[in-house]
């Protein structure tokens, strides 16, 4: 597993932008209005959702990244990535711009958890607390940042093949929402 490196604001905004297509064409945006606080609390959950899969995985001392029979990722650093991808189509809307890029690349040190368990309930108690009337999605990806650079581990690289794998996948992964 190559070690954590950091995604240029180009690469970032195209890999979000490619993100949001992926999740239009596979239906995760039909009736979608993250202007209606009961739509964000449905996508804070969906992220929460990712993060207690991570917690799953911690528990089971699962961290290697591994691939299934149909070429899923899997494991602590896949779950992650989830988290990642969950939050950049999300954010489409508000369109990430460099304030934001720079705070997820930029966090305050006495912010940054300092184990997995506490990356888990900081990113699960941010994606289902209202900011704004939504939420502070760059915080979020800036805590997965900050846990790849703990974890050592190349984060970009794991959310890319993750997003390769979603592209095939069926209409809503199969799932109501």
């Amino acid at each position: 597993m190559s070690s954590y490196k950091d995604i240029s604001i180009e690469e970032f905004r195209k890999l979000q932008i490619d993100i949001y297509n992926n999740a239009v064409e596979h239906g995760w945006w039909e009736n979608r209005d993250l202007t209606k606080p009961s739509e964000c609390l449905r996508s804070g959950l969906l992220i929460a959702s990712e993060a207690f899969e991570a917690f799953e995985c911690i528990r089971e001392d699962d961290t290697e990244v591994r691939i299934n029979g149909v070429g899923k990722l899997l494991g602590l650093y896949s779950e992650i990535a989830d988290i990642v991808i969950r939050v950049l189509d999300l954010q489409k809307d508000n369109e990430i711009d460099e304030n934001i890029y720079s705070i997820f690349l930029n966090l305050k040190k006495d912010l940054i958890p300092k184990n997995n368990n506490e990356f888990v309930f900081l990113i699960t108690d941010i994606a289902i607390r209202p900011l704004n009337g939504c939420y502070y999605w760059g915080l979020i990806i800036g805590l997965c940042v900050e846990w790849a650079r703990m974890l050592n581990f190349d984060l970009w690289n794991i959310v890319r093949r993750k997003h390769e794998y979603n592209k095939k996948r069926p209409y809503k992964h199969g799932k109501k929402f």
